[in-house]
């Protein structure tokens, strides 16, 4: 089993609607997964809902995020909680990309589906083929 990793050694890949302009890396373990999403400039943060509990916290950037009907400018260091199934997401604001960290309870099966797709679709392999990163994989 793996217990260190490094983000410049993950592979990323797309994540939501191609406006988005949104890539992603995960680890998954088996009861919580962290998300490292990157938006380029001029990428979309949708308003969403998910039956996951969510914290995050932005690395670089700013934002104007919504959550639950609260409004904040977000930037590095800044966090925030999103409960199940409440709806949040943001306008990006700076003009470079934006990084900010996820971390899910439970793990959000939607994400590891789509970019197993995705990876299968850019290597020319079967989805059943794909390796994604963490524990929850290298047993």
């Amino acid at each position: 089993m793996d217990y260190f990793y490094n983000w410049d050694e993950l592979e990323s890949e797309f994540h939501g609607l191609p406006d988005s302009l949104c890539k992603i890396k995960s680890i998954t373990g088996d009861n919580l997964q962290l998300i490292w999403a990157i938006f380029e400039k001029g990428g979309v943060y949708e308003m969403h809902s998910h039956p996951h509990e969510q914290f995050s916290v932005m690395l670089q950037g700013r934002m104007m995020l919504h959550v639950g009907g609260e409004e904040k400018e977000v930037g590095p260091g800044d966090m925030w909680y999103a409960p199940p199934d409440v709806i949040h997401g943001g306008k990006l604001l700076a003009d470079w990309p934006i990084i900010f960290v996820d971390i899910f309870n439970p793990i959000r099966e939607d994400c590891l589906a789509e970019m197993r797709g995705y990876r299968a679709k850019r290597l020319g392999i079967a989805e059943e083929d794909v390796q994604l990163d963490g524990p929850r994989f290298c047993k």
